[in-house]
């Protein structure tokens, strides 16, 4: 009988642990799982969205709220949502697509020290993303912010 106690004794721990993820509802991943698939039932492949990023790197765009159109799943135009003036071909590749920040907030989720992830409601797609990979680094934040996304065609 006491045998029998030291082994659900240590067996409790094992069983914790593997049923953490199940016990907490709000897990990130879970919550990023759920809104890719409100994303993914949409099935737009070309849309435009509105995009504002502010980071220390040099990325066309930065601290600007941009117009960004995505064909086929590619940036093919965009330009300044206050002045109209538009981006280059060679800028546009920078700015992200909606499968972008799915996976900027995955790769927040898995190795960042800090984040925030906002998801829209109905759509699922990415709203807030404010990240902070190294919480005792300089310059090494991220934030992205997504609205008013429209299918095209």
């Amino acid at each position: 009988m006491r045998r029998l106690s030291k082994q659900l004794l240590y067996s409790i721990p094992i069983l914790f642990m593997s049923s953490c993820r199940l016990l907490n509802p709000t897990d990130p991943l879970d919550e990023l799982d759920r809104a890719y698939d409100r994303w993914a039932t949409r099935g737009y492949d070309s849309y435009s969205y509105e995009v504002v990023r502010s980071c220390y790197c040099g990325l066309p765009g930065v601290g600007r709220v941009v117009v960004v159109v995505v064909h086929d799943g590619l940036p093919v135009a965009a330009w300044d949502a206050d002045t109209g003036e538009p981006f280059g071909p060679s800028e546009v590749v920078y700015f992200p697509t909606i499968e972008d920040l799915f996976d900027i907030a995955e790769d927040a989720i898995r190795h960042a020290d800090r984040f925030t992830i906002e998801y829209h409601d109905q759509l699922g797609y990415p709203v807030v993303l404010d990240i902070d990979y190294l919480e005792n680094a300089i310059d090494d934040e991220l934030y992205v912010g997504s609205s008013r996304v429209e299918p095209i065609g």
